[in-house]
Order: C-alpha cells, then sequence, then structure tokens
C-alpha cells in the first residue's frame, strides 16, 4: 500500500499561531490556526503554551485528545514555503 503524499513527517509549532509542517512527499507548508481559533472546539488554542505542544498523532496533528486537524486538510489548506 503506497503512503499518501499528505503524511506529515515533522511538526512545529511557530508564533502567531502558525504551523510548520514536513510532509513525505518533500513539500513544506506553513498553516495559519488563526481563523480556527473562533470555533469553540479550538479557543484552547489560544494559550499560545498550550498551541505550542502540538504533536503528531495518528498521521495528523493533535493538542489532546479533543483537539486534532486532518493531515489532508492541512496539505490542502497550507501555503507552500
Amino acid at each position: 500500500m503506497e503512503t499518501p503524499e499528505w503524511t506529515i513527517e515533522n511538526i512545529t509549532a511557530l508564533e502567531d499561531y502558525k504551523l510548520r509542517i514536513n510532509f513525505i512527499d518533500g513539500v513544506k507548508k506553513i498553516f495559519d490556526c488563526k481563523p480556527l481559533l473562533e470555533k469553540k472546539i479550538y479557543a484552547p488554542l489560544k494559550d499560545k503554551k498550550f498551541f505550542r505542544r502540538v504533536y503528531l498523532s495518528c498521521g495528523g496533528v493533535a493538542w489532546n485528545d479533543d483537539i486534532d486537524i486532518a493531515p489532508e486538510y492541512l496539505y490542502d489548506a497550507g501555503e507552500i514555503i
């Protein structure tokens, strides 16, 4: 089975609620989380210390058991760097 191009290799929290994401296909993107912060589920990410605790989980990114973002969404919505 082939690994999808949107498989995340590495994730880094940046300033101003952005994520730097390296995908397995070599693509590097910046994803701006600010628009998500207005949604109730993502409101805890407004705490910058909590936001910086992002980690890889089941192929996507997560902050805890309740807050995550699917890798294919990050791949589609991120800005190539």
